[in-house]
Formats: structure tokens, C-alpha cells, sequence
């Protein structure tokens, strides 16, 4: 009976140490620095900040932290891969927060936004949530944030390629998954440039 009582009480500890972890990583983000080297880029570095899924989510007052953190590093490239913003079917939906941290982001980086599986949800449900995909098209296109869906964009000064991939919804599946054919980026694209540096946004839920 004894054990019973410690492996109980060892079961309630670790759920309680999960339970903070969540709450923590629900409400702070974490910065991760990766360096990698290459010839094919034109400059001698490329800073590139890349944020994805969040979901509508606000970082103190007016995500003034994330953008601090994002000013300290001096990007010179921003990368979204996917669910900046989340489809969600409450009547209150607002995804304004969003747009207006990306606006402020846009006034002094080039930012590529590359698909989610939300965003997708608002093309691919369009009776669900009429216009909200062209809205949201719309804004971003307004700031001068390039629309990563299923593009690719040449940054001539890095010598980078940048591709947006949107997967369509059957991708998306948690439990049987459907993988994606050979040849499936080539149909989308076309034949890589061999002699430059690529870099594939594409969103896993």
C-alpha cells in the first residue's frame, strides 16, 4: 500500500511539473541561435529571424518583448513558417494583435510569410470564414510582406532562394500520415538553382 501512496504521489509531481511547463511555454517565447556555413550566399553573413506558430498570441504589451528581441539581433531577413495566426470559430475571433505586430515588423525588415495549416483553413473553408483569407492576403500585402504560398522569392542582395510551401489539408494528418511523393517540391517549383542557397518554408503541425 505504501508504494501505491509514493508511485501516486511521484505521478502528482510530475503532473504538476508538466502542468507549470505548459503555463511557461504558453506564456514566455524562447530565442534559438543556429549558425551554418556556405559559399553560395553574395555577403559575408546573413541574419535571419524566423517565428512560426504564434497564434494569435501577444507577448506583454503589444509583443513589445518579441519585437526587442528581434531588434537586438538586426535581421537581415524575417521568416513566418506558418500559424501566425490561428482559424478559430469563436464569434469574438480577432486576429488585429497579429497584424499589427507584422506591420510594425515590416516597417523595418523584409519579411516572407510562409503558409500554415491555419491559414490554409481560411482558403480551403472559405464558407467558414468568408474573406478572411483574401483579409488576411490583403494586410500583409498592404505592409509589403511577401506572400509565401506555394512562391518562391529570390533575395538578390543575400543570393538566397526562398520557398513558401503550403501543403495541402491531406498532409496535415496526426495519426495515419500521408507522405509526401518524390517529385512533389519539383512539380511545385520547377528545377532547383544548383549554385545558390535554398532555404524551404514549410509547416508540420
Amino acid at each position: 500500500m505504501k508504494l501505491i501512496y509514493i508511485a501516486a504521489l511521484i505521478l502528482l509531481i510530475l503532473i504538476v511539473i508538466l502542468c507549470i511547463w505548459i503555463y511557461r511555454e504558453s506564456k514566455e517565447f524562447c530565442v534559438t541561435f543556429y549558425q551554418y556555413a556556405t559559399e553560395k550566399i553574395n555577403q559575408d553573413q546573413v541574419k535571419i529571424v524566423m517565428l512560426s506558430d504564434l497564434h494569435d498570441k501577444v507577448f506583454g504589451d503589444c509583443n513589445e518583448p518579441l519585437i526587442q528581441a528581434i531588434d537586438e539581433i538586426s535581421p537581415d531577413i524575417i521568416v513566418f513558417a506558418g500559424d501566425m495566426v490561428t482559424s478559430s470559430m469563436e464569434l469574438t475571433y480577432d486576429y488585429s494583435s497579429t497584424i499589427e505586430f507584422i506591420g510594425r515588423l515590416a516597417e523595418h525588415y523584409p519579411i516572407y510569410y510562409g503558409m500554415g495549416n491555419h491559414e490554409e483553413k481560411f482558403r480551403r473553408c472559405e464558407e467558414r470564414f468568408p474573406g478572411k483569407y483574401q483579409e488576411l492576403s490583403e494586410k500583409l500585402a498592404k505592409f509589403g510582406v511577401h506572400i509565401m504560398d506555394n512562391e518562391c522569392a529570390y533575395v538578390k542582395e543575400a543570393g538566397i532562394y526562398i520557398y513558401g510551401l503550403t501543403l495541402e489539408h491531406e498532409y496535415y494528418r496526426r495519426v495515419i500520415t500521408k507522405h509526401i511523393p518524390d517529385g512533389y517540391l519539383e512539380r511545385i517549383f520547377g528545377k532547383k538553382d544548383s549554385a545558390g542557397y535554398h532555404i524551404l518554408l514549410a509547416h508540420n503541425p
